[in-house]
């Protein structure tokens, strides 16, 4: 092993074996007074700090793999908990041919269970448990409905409330 180069792969492998190997040596009591990093520097010929950087790096890599990043807020609520929620609005509405929009999905939503959603969030989670809003979308080939439909309102739009753009 070359001074002033960096270690190979495999060498990096023998380090992280030699000291792992040592250091189950020490604990079971077989091996006295050296330290770990010592042993493997003894062992491989390559320098303590070396061995320590490595090693280092090691944990750390194992570190990363075994705690999982959390990004963003934690989500409120689970969406398992809303879906029925939201079914049987929606085939109530169905049934009694009355339009939907996501601000009254979230609205009922609020009113059965005990927290608030907004239309934007609505909207993402009536995306995510398969309530679409175009109807094409939710046919097969023989055009019939592949999931429970909801057909969102959302007419009242930029181009709809706009003098002269339509």
């Amino acid at each position: 092993m070359a001074r002033g180069q960096n270690l190979t792969p495999r060498e990096t492998a023998m380090v992280i074996n030699a000291y792992e190997f040592f250091h189950l040596e020490k604990e079971q009591g077989r091996a006295r007074g050296a330290r770990t990093c010592k042993l493997v520097h003894m062992c491989l010929g390559i320098a303590k700090s070396t061995v320590l950087s490595v090693w280092s790096d090691h944990m750390s890599a194992q570190e990363d793999e075994v705690t999982e990043e959390w990004r963003g807020r934690p989500p409120s609520f689970n969406d398992d908990d809303v879906a029925p929620v939201i079914r049987d609005y929606a085939n109530s509405c169905n049934e009694r041919r009355l339009s939907i929009t996501a601000k009254m999905v979230a609205d009922e939503v609020t009113t059965q269970a005990s927290f608030t959603i907004s239309r934007r969030a609505m909207n993402r989670l009536l995306k995510r448990v398969t309530y679409l809003q175009r109807k094409l979308q939710n046919r097969d080939r023989n055009n019939n409905p592949i999931r429970p439909e909801v057909y969102l309102d959302e007419s009242y739009v930029n181009v709809n409330h706009v003098r002269g753009m339509t």
